[in-house]
C-alpha cells in the first residue's frame, strides 16, 4: 500500500528507516498539511505592523483523519507515539507542500480521538474505531532530509 507519511520513533530509526510504520494511504483517510512562518512582531505607536522571522524555515503541522481503522491499525499508530523517544516526539517522512518533495522532520502529537464501532460480543473488546484523528505539530529541529 502506498503512503506519503512514514513515522519513526526517533531519529536513528529515521536515519535507517528501521522500524517504519507506513500510516494507511490517504485514499482511506484525509489529510491537511498546514504551513507556519514563525514571527518576533509588534506595531509601532503609529500602528504600523514590524516583524522578524525567528526560524529560517516554516513549522509545518499535519492533521490527519481516518474514517475506519481497525483496532490493530489505530494501537500500532498510538503505540509508536507512545514509545517515541523522550516519550512522545516522532520522526514522520512526509511529502511537503512547499518543497515538492519528501522531507522528515520531528513532530509531537496533538489529541488524539477515535469512536468505537464494532465491539466483540464475548469480551466486549474494541474490534474497529471510526473517526480516528492525530495531529502531528513540527518541533522546530533540524530536518534530516
Amino acid at each position: 500500500m502506498a503512503t506519503f507519511l512514514t513515522m519513526y520513533k526517533d531519529k536513528n530509526d529515521a536515519q535507517n528507516n528501521a522500524n517504519a510504520l507506513p500510516l494507511p494511504a490517504p485514499s482511506y483517510s484525509s489529510a491537511k498539511q498546514t504551513a507556519s512562518t514563525m514571527v518576533n512582531s509588534g506595531r509601532s505607536s503609529d500602528g504600523v505592523v514590524y516583524a522578524q522571522r525567528v526560524l529560517d524555515r516554516d513549522l509545518v503541522k499535519i492533521e490527519i483523519a481516518w474514517k475506519y481503522l481497525t483496532a490493530s491499525q489505530w494501537s500500532a499508530i498510538l503505540s509508536k507515539i507512545l514509545t517515541g523517544s523522550e516519550n512522545f516526539y516522532v520522526w514522520i517522512r512526509y511529502f511537503d507542500m512547499q518543497a515538492g518533495k519528501f522531507k522528515c522532520r520531528q513532530f509531537y502529537p496533538g489529541d488524539r480521538t477515535a469512536t468505537p464501532f464494532r465491539l466483540n460480543q464475548t469480551t466486549k473488546e474494541v474490534m474497529s474505531w471510526l473517526d480516528c484523528t492525530v495531529n502531528f505539530i513540527d518541533t522546530g529541529a533540524e530536518e534530516l532530509y
